[in-house]
């Protein structure tokens, strides 16, 4: 155990994939309990360690020394042996954070700040907004006189901040506050990186409010354990040019569109040149129901149809790295949006009506219903939709768009 992770539930975490990004050393991750922590440490057969929830806190007292910022703030998240066998700990998300806000042009300075949770993570966010000369900074928690029922006694505040790994994988989707009463809201920061874009940045970015994600924080932080780990300095270039890489990796390609619009054949193609797992809900249906789509409408009826497709973009919104071909009547649900933009980019295939294959579809059976149906549908595709790709030219040129805009378009 050289480098690594320490916590108690990783199969959320990126940070293996981010520090080999360096090329200074293999990193692993280990998912361990208070005990086999108590083991690592006393042993200290280790060179360099990030701890994450829940022990940015129980590893302390283990710790020889620990650097300024940990001190003051009462968390640890990197660990460094050095040559005498001599452990120190220290705080790289103080800068993994400024970082984030820095980036995300969010002012703290003179605001309200409301933090939710009160772990190590917290603890961090509290000095950085203190720094930052934050006008007031309150701390949330499950237990205490402000906790997630009367925190709406507080409804003016200006900045949210997220610490808790509440709407983190596998649990997406949840979250502890309605962000819709906070009508001063000018700035809402998530840590939570994995999925990209949580319940609560999403419902932010729907208010236009400004927002910032985990992953910068997480990438962020990793630079400035590496330079710890190994006594260099690295250049904070790499922390922009690794988010892109990851978030072009993984990713998911989403194709939404009418019915027999080429989603299907597409998506097969994008995900061969990209190298992403290719997913066909429709055909996930299938499998649930072990029928083709107009039976499952002739013997069960849409409502349940939909009902099953909203559990299936559920469960593969959670996932990466995918190229989703999705049904057309994917965006008569709100909330599929939200599992779909979660972790993807988003693109309309738009195709002449007149040039829709209609076969086998239970809704679309004539150019009438069709012409009705794209009324009604087509506010909703554009309001889905990242990106509008036009699919009435040769099949090489519609995957060259999409192609080129994920790799150039996609961002953070």
């Amino acid at each position: 155990m050289e480098y690594g992770l320490l916590g108690e539930r990783l199969s959320h975490s990126y940070s293996k994939i981010i520090h080999e990004k360096f090329c200074l050393y293999k990193y692993n991750l280990h998912s361990v309990n208070s005990r086999e922590v108590k083991n690592i440490l006393s042993t200290k057969k280790f060179n360099g360690l990030n701890v994450t929830i829940p022990y940015k806190k129980t590893v302390i007292p283990y710790c020889d020394e620990l650097d300024i910022t940990a001190k003051n703030i009462g968390s640890v998240n990197t660990l460094v042996v050095n040559k005498n066998n001599y452990l120190k700990g220290y705080n790289t998300d103080y800068f993994g954070l400024k970082y984030t806000i820095d980036r995300s042009n969010i002012s703290l300075k003179n605001k309200k700040v409301l933090i939710l949770g009160n772990g190590g993570t917290s603890k961090t966010a509290a000095a950085l907004a203190t720094d930052l000369k934050a006008k007031e900074i309150l701390i949330v928690s499950i237990i205490g006189d402000l906790n997630y029922k009367t925190v709406y006694e507080h409804t003016n505040a200006e900045i949210i901040i997220n610490t808790t790994p509440v709407g983190m994988f596998p649990n997406n989707g949840e979250k502890l506050i309605n962000i819709n009463r906070f009508k001063n809201l000018i700035g809402l920061i998530d840590v939570i990186y994995n999925p990209f874009y949580t319940s609560l940045l999403l419902e932010a970015k729907k208010h236009k409010i400004p927002v910032a994600g985990g992953l910068p924080m997480l990438v962020a932080q990793a630079k400035a354990s590496a330079e710890l780990f190994k006594e260099i300095e690295l250049n904070d270039s790499l922390i922009e040019k690794i988010i892109k890489e990851l978030i072009i990796e993984l990713s998911n390609v989403v194709l939404i569109g009418m019915p027999g619009c080429g989603k299907t054949t597409v998506s097969k193609i994008v995900s061969e040149k990209l190298g992403k797992k290719f997913i066909d809900i429709d055909d996930e249906i299938q499998k649930s129901f072990r029928m083709t789509i107009p039976k499952v409408f002739d013997k069960y009826g849409e409502k349940e149809f939909r009902k099953t497709e909203c559990k299936k973009l559920e469960y593969y919104g959670k996932m990466n790295s995918l190229s989703v071909s999705t049904g057309g009547g994917t965006v008569l649900n709100e909330n599929n949006y939200l599992s779909l933009k979660q972790n993807g980019r988003i693109y309309w295939l738009k195709r002449n009506l007149d040039l829709l294959e209609t076969k086998g579809r239970p809704l679309s059976k004539s150019l009438n219903e069709l012409e009705k149906m794209y009324r009604t549908r087509k506010p909703l595709y554009e309001n889905f939709s990242d990106k509008i790709i036009e699919n009435n030219e040769l099949l090489d040129i519609t995957v060259n768009k999409i192609l080129e805009d994920f790799n150039e378009n996609i961002c953070y």
